[in-house]
């Protein structure tokens, strides 16, 4: 926006970014986009509650930096600027206040928007080129938010989830603090971001920013006698009740009409076709876009390649001027007119031109169970589609190319899916049928394809996107980055280049150790590249990676044993288990499944790998997470300890108002219960200096294994573990207190013939009643039962106890724990 333009506000880019560069001590930094959202967005500025309060409405500005192009320039080395969203900068500019949330380009996309479907990521989207609301905007920042963001990315059930918030904690917060205006506003709030949902899943986007103005009057006028939080809720509930419900039947609709599509596009085409063409024709007849949107298919841009780099050094020449701070406020940086998609992508980010990267989000990649094209690439495949000519963002889809695709998904032992690695094939004699037990190594999933005349990688790794918008630098061309690693690795590994150009092979780059002292380049080079897998892609089949890795000289899993399938046919076949599944006709869109309170029957095949995964005494946790069990038909099954699993789940809560992280939910305390429950180690620990401090359970002796992983890899959770590890140390130790004590009651009353063996049974529950100092009992008689004295190994996975059983039992240990510290020190 020019200054001109921007003089109805009475404030221009000028004056907010020379604000912005004093709060940062006078370092310039790069500026990719100002957007103007909040109160002038929503059509409600300077609205006042009431006569008295005639304040003016401040100024919301969603503002995108660029850390890494900041680095590669060399300059805001003392960078005071928020790089995420949980930060909002409250600063002035004359009479003009603002409110700034500071974001970094990376975060906004990956974090903010890929991850959550923030409201602070979704609100630009729509926002008109060059209208009053875009202030300032790089022709890369407008090509994220047009193409990456708004065209390839937005999914149902995370816009479900992202603009669905009910702001009644922070609204009750509030009003419990007396600031009513900020109540009310998150109430409000709560109402206006439903309506941009319902906008969103019926056409595609935010229709009208000015959607809920008439709610105005009602939270802010007719509230005014309100004196009680009662009063508000009995007003607002029903108001987000109804919004909600035309959301979730909305998506419900949309989602029912999908899966029929998808399923007369599977009927045609999936007998004619070999999956890999199979797959081709199923994106180019239901759409990128339309997968992205119904199946949360997240489409991810890929590393450009060393020859594309190559490319790149010679286009560029010189180096490229840049939108910093101090080019704004002294207009010597002009946004380049008529710039091509391919000349923007080549010369201001490190993006292949060419390939895309094409993921199934964990929380849905249950549903394509029977779109099976995408159940066998929908993991990461990577596909040639070449971006739009023009700024009108429109997709090629006539020439979309499957280049490669590592494996289908594989779940945890516990899962829903865990009995398939053990039904009968036809691939195998059933005597010749087995399954092969290897390591399960610690690190970055990669996989190594060729297209264009090279051979290039593709990662997993999240924070790699850090790197891809850094903007172009021929003189800083070395990143340190997940593709560098990989290839420095196997460089000096002497690993070779296959020769077989059709095939693509999958690798695990191992994570830096460091439980271990040493300098960081010392554990650097102790880093291994190994080789797991590889696929056909003519046929889409996967062949054993074994030949290919002695021929090329590649690092592979040792076959720790190999088991047969056959003991295992019957007991499946005959078990009377069913796994529970959601009705067909269920409204999925309804409620979050919560598959961690499910625990499902554990066979034998798979207890003897899950007592040695959580075994460190006998593993080493720095470099293997568990197991991996595949059959002959390469279909898997892992085994992994329960904090590496867990941890992936844990969630962090932010609180936009009050800029606060929260990592305490009733699911984040399950999974640490997860974590803990078939560690080895609590059989050696004593319990005894947590009784010494009064119970109390921040209490940390020595930094153990699991502690040092939990402290690298999640160290936002790591006191809510050493909480709930000393809680869970204490309710075992009681159970097996109270247990012994009835055991030797029990003994001196059969001893002294006052009780019969035969009736132990009729007295057992009042006696767990009688010497419990807790009234849920269930570990007692289950310890009487399975004849197991020790309540460490009751809570292990192989005895199917309900996570939420064993959540309840730790709530109230904590709530009684003046009563139970008496029967700990007896």
């Amino acid at each position: 926006m020019s200054q001109s333009s921007s003089s109805s506000f009475e404030l221009n880019v000028q004056s907010l970014v020379q604000t912005l560069i004093e709060y940062n001590g006078g370092d310039n930094f790069h500026i990719e986009a100002i957007y103007l959202f909040g109160s002038r967005l929503y059509g409600i500025e300077n609205t006042y509650i009431s006569e008295s309060d005639q304040t003016k409405s401040d100024y919301d500005f969603i503002i995108i930096t660029n850390r890494k192009a900041d680095e590669r320039e060399g300059i805001n080395r003392n960078n005071r600027l928020p790089s995420d969203s949980r930060m909002t900068l409250e600063l002035s500019c004359g009479e003009n206040q603002m409110d700034c949330v500071v974001m970094d380009v990376s975060h906004f996309l990956m974090d903010v928007f890929i991850e959550q479907h923030n409201y602070k990521s979704i609100l630009p989207l729509w926002l008109e080129n060059g209208g009053q609301f875009v202030w300032f905007e790089s022709n890369l920042m407008r090509w994220i938010r047009t193409y990456w963001m708004a065209l390839l990315n937005i999914r149902l059930r995370q816009i479900q989830r992202g603009l669905t918030l009910w702001c009644k904690i922070t609204a009750k917060r509030s009003f419990n603090d007396g600031d009513l205006k900020r109540s009310r506003k998150n109430l409000l709030h709560s109402i206006r971001y439903l309506k941009y949902a319902i906008h969103i899943t019926k056409d595609k986007k935010i229709v009208k920013y000015r959607n809920a103005k008439k709610f105005h009057q009602l939270f802010f006028e007719k509230t005014k006698e309100f004196n009680l939080w009662r009063e508000y809720e009995e007003m607002f509930r029903p108001i987000h009740k109804l919004f909600k419900s035309k959301l979730n039947d909305a998506c419900y609709e949309i989602f029912k009409s999908s899966q029929t599509f998808s399923n007369e596009i599977m009927n045609e085409i999936i007998e004619k076709s070999i999956p890999s063409t199979a797959f081709l024709e199923y994106c180019k007849r239901y759409g990128v876009t339309e997968l992205a949107r119904d199946f949360s298919i997240v489409v991810s841009p890929l590393f450009e390649s060393k020859k594309e780099q190559q490319e790149k050094q010679v286009i560029l020449g010189e180096q490229q001027s840049s939108p910093t701070a101090i080019s704004l406020i002294e207009g010597t940086y002009h946004i380049p007119q008529d710039q091509s998609i391919i000349d923007l992508i080549k010369k201001e980010s490190f993006i292949s031109t060419k390939l895309v990267k094409m993921i199934t989000h964990r929380e849905v990649h249950k549903r394509l169970d029977d779109l099976i094209p995408l159940q066998e690439c929908w993991n990461g495949s990577i596909v040639e589609m070449h971006p739009p000519s023009d700024w009108t963002n429109t997709l090629d889809r006539a020439n979309m190319k499957l280049v490669a695709h590592p494996y289908k998904y594989f779940f945890q032992y516990d899962s829903d899916a865990c009995d398939n690695i053990l039904l009968k094939t036809n691939s195998k004699p059933v005597e010749n049928q087995s399954i092969q037990v290897t390591m399960k190594y610690v690190g970055t999933m990669c996989m190594l394809f060729y297209h264009d005349n090279e051979w290039r990688i593709s990662t997993n790794q999240s924070q790699d996107w850090e790197y891809l918008y850094g903007r172009s630098d021929p003189s800083t061309m070395n990143k340190n980055d997940t593709q560098t690693d990989f290839w420095k690795v196997f460089e000096e590994g002497g690993y070779l280049l296959p020769e077989d150009t059709t095939k693509c092979f999958m690798f695990t780059l191992s994570s830096v150790p460091f439980l271990s002292e040493g300098d960081s380049s010392s554990n650097f080079s102790s880093r291994e590249l190994i080789a797991h897998g590889c696929r056909d892609m003519k046929t889409l089949k996967e062949e054993s990676i074994q030949p290919h890795a002695e021929r090329y000289n590649w690092k592979h899993p040792e076959i720790i044993e190999i088991i047969p399938k056959g003991p295992y046919f019957d007991i499946v076949e005959q078990t009377k288990y069913k796994p529970k599944k959601r009705p067909l006709n269920a409204n999925m869109w309804r409620k979050k499944p919560d598959d961690i309170c499910v625990n499902l029957p554990l066979f034998k095949v798979f207890e003897k790998y899950m007592e040695l995964a959580n075994d460190f005494s006998t593993m080493d946790p720095e470099r293997y997470s568990g197991f991996i069990l595949c059959d002959q038909d390469f279909v898997r099954v892992k085994i992994e300890t329960g904090i590496y699993y867990s941890m992936s789940y844990l969630e962090l809560f932010r609180d936009s108002e009050t800029q606060e992280t929260s990592v305490d939910s009733e699911n984040n305390q399950m999974y640490m219960i997860e974590m803990v429950r078939n560690l080895k180690s609590f059989l050696s620990e004593s319990v005894q200096e947590l009784v010494n401090s009064g119970g109390d359970l921040s209490t940390l002796s020595e930094m153990t294994t699991d502690l040092k992983l939990v402290k690298h890899y999640v160290p936002e959770f790591f006191n809510l573990y050493v909480e709930y590890r000393n809680l869970y140390k204490i309710t075992c130790n009681l159970m097996n207190v109270v247990h012994a004590k009835i055991q030797q009651v029990v003994q001196q009353q059969i001893e002294n013939g006052t009780l019969k063996e035969e009736d132990i049974n009729k007295v057992y529950p009042d006696l767990v009643k009688e010497y419990s100092p807790l009234s849920r009992t269930f570990p007692l008689m289950y310890m009487r039962k399975n004849q197991i004295d020790n309540c460490f190994n009751l809570f292990t996975r192989k005895n199917y106890l309900h996570t939420e059983a064993i959540h309840n039992l730790l709530t109230e240990c904590r709530q009684k724990i003046d009563k139970v510290l008496p029967f700990l020190t007896e």
